[in-house]
């Protein structure tokens, strides 16, 4: 009778451990859980419960030599819970195809995080005056894999004194010299972009601290699927009374939405969403001149966020970074020296401009796919 207890007692366990080892197969099988998986192990201990309201509880993050205090986003999505595909919300095939494969790029765990890098890619338009200074100085940034110029002056040829700068940068320095003005050419997939993280910058911002950039690049590493940017790029936006959306500065007590991408930081295969037609916006949108000229940073928000509601993980598109040493525009300075003035100069009704494409995106998106946050990042400076 013991023999036989004995006998029992042994199948159970057996029974028990198959039980186990199948359920944990059947997880890591699932793509999403997977995909979760190297988030969770990295991440998962760096958040803590907490309101949508000022700064945040502090961990260390260490890369690349690198030590930085770092302020933790609240949790306002779980990142033990894989995003899997919203098939639901999806018409064609061939566009989950496409949605699965940029899930699978945007939250992949094949990484390291010490010794990762990334890329800048810098639009210039007549500011030969100052693109030596701005360039010489990004040339020194940490973790910096290369910076991809893209020369917009389509009626002039890319001067020899700038072509020189290479030979001067300890990093690649390669322009690429487009064929039409288009502010959404900051955005276009390049085979040069070898780095998952592309810092899109204006070529007339000055970031004082290189360490900041730095601090920025640790904080995107642990939002991948986010756009993180600097304090003074932050927009909002709002609801009237007839439904009408709002574009404006950040409101105190409000918010922001938007990150304006004269300095921001995202995963490259948002570049690919942004001129995939017909995967999450219309195909011919890219003839439109709102989104060419005006409204190129917009509607990069709302692919991201539109892209996170489709992963079922909706969220603000947006982190928010405050630096130490703060973040300087030369346009100012570049126009005394007959450079480009910017276009907010340029064009006396910029955010009348972009209230319109505001509207315009919630009519094709169906919403406004974008979120407000309080959140701000910073490092916590020791006295």
């Amino acid at each position: 009778m013991l023999d036989v207890m004995k006998k029992l007692l042994v199948a159970v366990v057996v029974l028990g451990v198959m039980i186990m080892l199948l359920a944990s197969w059947t997880l890591y099988s699932d793509g999403s859980n997977h995909i979760a998986r190297g988030l969770t192990d990295h991440i998962s201990k760096l958040y803590h419960s907490a309101s949508d309201v000022g700064y945040w509880p502090t961990t260390h993050i260490h890369g690349g030599g690198v030590t930085c205090n770092v302020c933790v986003p609240p949790p306002n999505i779980s990142v033990s819970s894989a995003p899997s595909l919203n098939k639901k919300n999806i018409s064609s095939r061939i566009v989950s195809t496409a949605l699965e494969r940029w899930q699978k790029q945007v939250f992949s765990t094949d990484m390291d995080l010490n010794t990762e890098n990334f890329t800048i890619v810098m639009l210039t338009y007549r500011r030969e005056s100052i693109l030596p200074k701005i360039l010489l100085h990004y040339c020194e940034t940490p973790r910096l894999a290369k910076i991809v110029v893209i020369w917009n002056d389509v009626e002039r040829v890319i001067p020899q004194a700038i072509l020189n700068l290479s030979n001067m940068c300890r990093i690649p320095l390669e322009f690429i010299r487009e064929k039409e003005n288009k502010i959404t050419n900051r955005f276009k997939p390049r085979p040069q972009i070898k780095t998952d993280c592309v810092f899109i910058l204006d070529d007339d911002r000055w970031i004082n601290d290189l360490s900041d950039l730095t601090f920025a690049f640790n904080v995107w590493q642990e939002n991948r699927h986010r756009i993180v940017g600097f304090e003074n790029c932050m927009r909002s936006h709002s609801l009237n009374s007839q439904g009408q959306y709002t574009y404006d500065q950040a409101v105190p007590g409000r918010g922001v939405s938007i990150m304006m991408t004269a300095t921001g930081l995202l995963h490259r295969a948002y570049l690919d969403m942004y001129f995939d037609p017909g995967a999450l916006l219309p195909g011919g949108m890219m003839k439109d001149k709102d989104w060419t000229m005006y409204c190129d940073d917009i509607l990069m928000n709302c692919v991201v966020g539109r892209f996170l509601e489709l992963v079922s993980w909706p969220q603000p598109s947006l982190v928010v970074v405050k630096g130490k040493g703060g973040l300087k525009n030369l346009e100012r300075e570049s126009a005394k020296a007959g450079g480009h003035p910017g276009l907010h100069v340029i064009q006396p009704d910029h955010y009348k401009r972009r209230s319109v494409c505001l509207n315009k995106l919630a009519g094709i998106f169906g919403h406004l796919p974008l979120k407000l946050t309080k959140i701000i990042v910073k490092e916590n400076v020791k006295t």
